[in-house]
């Protein structure tokens, strides 16, 4: 490989052959959007993602935490007190016993800060290992095991988990769950959180050790070595919760009435059982549109419009076919988030709030993040009925290899 003499690109000569070349586009290892799990073969393990405390509480003990820190003192004025008394600088002369209790103090402190940082982390959530399981039939009911691709720009990707509403992230040796962020707003300057396909973070592989999760030592990807088997992942194709191009329809049990669209506006059916849908119902009947970075929307074909979340009420988009979904899009964009019993929650990040069937109407809740799902919500919990199979099959929206 050498090159040509000075050209100007836009005279270049017809008998230059050796100088055209053919741009061939290729898949990306793993296509943002895409739902996977990271298993490690050689302990037949998964990464699972542990939930972080609600971001309120998080909240009340920080500020708690600087407040005791403010008002803290030292009962004994630090060492530099017993100093003075014997003459400065240590020494063995102890006749009351006080350095040794100083020092004693704090050890203690010490260790009650060690454990209180022990404590913090596991509030902000921590990355496991699950329990034994192959590369096949991956358990519906695994939340904590499931990863969307996101895009982290310069060929690289993120993976976020829905339910916690947070990335795995890279801290130096460690590996720890990001703060709460919605898979559409990942920030430009996060770089713990990015991973390349092989390589991960600052020359450090993500590894599964025999009892926990955390980073190799430094490590040029092309340095690898042939026995480092901890830091070698499968990524498993996982089906996400929403299929694109499936046909579903929304119940929500509390209310025991389903998501209907009429025209421009959201409304609530008559009241009727879960799977039973009359067959000539079609307005409550839509189908899942990939919305991007794991997201979905709802596409009714009766009124050709979208379902719309408009601050805290609900309605339907101007009328645009099922493949028209605009890039630019914020209000009709829902991340899908397992709730309990099978039922789902439908969170905008645009607005923070969930979709929600109130004993009147549909509309929107307060402001929520996904984190933060009360237990007590019910208006907000929907169960998905599949109506037809997806038109686009699991196969073609998986990572390129196996």
């Amino acid at each position: 490989m050498d090159f040509s003499g000075h050209m100007d690109p836009h005279h270049l000569p017809d008998g230059w052959t050796w100088e055209r070349f053919q741009v061939v586009q290729l898949k990306p290892y793993l296509q943002p959007g895409t739902t996977v799990a990271l298993r490690c073969p050689h302990h037949g393990r998964y990464l699972l993602m542990y939930p972080g405390a609600p971001q309120a509480l998080l909240l009340e003990k920080e500020n708690h935490t600087q407040s005791h820190a403010q008002n803290a003192t030292f009962p004994f004025g630090g060492f530099g007190g017993f100093g003075g008394l014997f003459g400065g600088g240590p020494s063995s002369f102890d006749p009351f016993g006080a350095i040794k209790r100083a020092q004693e103090e704090l050890a203690r402190r010490q260790q009650e800060e060690a454990e209180e940082r022990a404590r913090q982390a596991a509030l902000r959530g921590t990355i496991g290992r699950s329990a034994p399981h192959g590369v096949d039939n991956f358990p519906d009911s695994w939340t904590y095991e499931r990863f969307t691709v996101i895009d982290a720009g310069n060929g690289q990707v993120a993976f976020h988990n829905s339910l916690h509403n947070r990335y795995l992230k890279m801290d130096g040796p460690r590996m720890l769950v990001s703060s709460p962020m919605a898979p559409d707003a990942y920030p430009s300057g996060w770089t713990w959180e990015r991973f390349s396909v092989i390589p991960a973070g600052d020359g450090n592989w993500k590894r599964m050790t025999t009892d926990k999760a955390d980073a190799s030592s430094h490590m040029n990807p092309q340095d690898l070595p042939g026995g480092w088997t901890w830091e070698r992942f499968q990524i498993v194709p996982v089906r996400p919760y929403l299929q694109p191009g499936t046909v579903v329809a929304l119940h929500c049990g509390i209310h025991n009435r389903y998501v209907t669209m009429n025209g421009a506006e959201l409304r609530r059916s008559e009241v009727r059982n879960l799977n039973d849908l009359p067959s000539n119902w079609v307005w409550e009947r839509f189908t899942v549109v990939d919305a991007g970075n794991g997201q979905v929307a709802f596409h009714n074909a009766a009124h050709n419009r979208f379902i719309q979340m408009r601050g805290a009420t609900m309605g339907s988009s101007d009328p645009h076919g099922v493949s028209d979904f605009q890039s630019g899009w914020q209000w009709e964009r829902f991340t899908v988030v397992p709730a309990d019993h099978g039922q789902f929650v439908f969170h905008n990040t645009h607005h923070n709030r969930l979709i929600r069937m109130s004993s009147h109407n549909m509309d929107s809740s307060s402001h929520m993040a996904i984190q933060d799902l009360p237990s007590g919500w019910t208006w907000e919990r929907f169960r998905v009925v599949p109506l037809s199979e997806s038109s686009e099959t699991a196969a073609n929206i998986r990572a390129t290899f196996d």
